[in-house]
């Protein structure tokens, strides 16, 4: 169940997710020019919460739906979380650069793109699941169209 205040942008990822599926099947230049920004944005949003509010990630551990996922967020990455954190920045911020960097870089990026959002379907809910599911396809459909 979503907790109250949470649904507005859990439908809006959903939606964006949606349109970028539409929109990878004509527009895949444009398709790849949001997918930078949002994983640019990610990257730089998640640096700036690690540095003033590092707890905030603590949050997810009740709500994975793998037990795995919870025994890690509650476990190391609880006492780590500047630098799991960081490193996950660090990773969205690459893939920003992959996908932007044009050429068979593309193909780097939307792969990390890709376990990027599987990476997160544990989450479930938490992460808008199936926004991330969506996420996928409209980056295998943009790698197709880019070819």
């Amino acid at each position: 169940m979503i907790e109250y205040g949470s649904h507005i942008p859990y439908l809006l990822t959903n939606a964006l997710a949606l349109v970028l599926v539409f929109l990878a099947f004509k527009k895949h230049r444009m398709t790849r020019l949001i997918f930078i920004l949002i994983f640019l944005l990610a990257g730089l949003f998640n640096l700036y919460t690690i540095l003033v509010n590092p707890e905030f990630f603590n949050y997810y551990a009740d709500k994975a739906f793998l037990n795995i996922y919870r025994t890690f967020i509650s476990g190391y990455f609880s006492h780590h979380i500047q630098l799991v954190v960081g490193l996950i920045s660090l990773g969205q911020i690459i893939v920003a650069i992959l996908l932007s960097a044009g050429g068979r870089f593309v193909y780097l990026g939307v792969a990390g793109g890709i376990v990027f959002f599987i990476a997160l379907i544990p989450l479930g809910i938490s992460a808008a699941f199936p926004a991330m599911l969506l996420f996928i396809l409209a980056l295998v459909l943009m790698q197709y169209r880019f070819e």
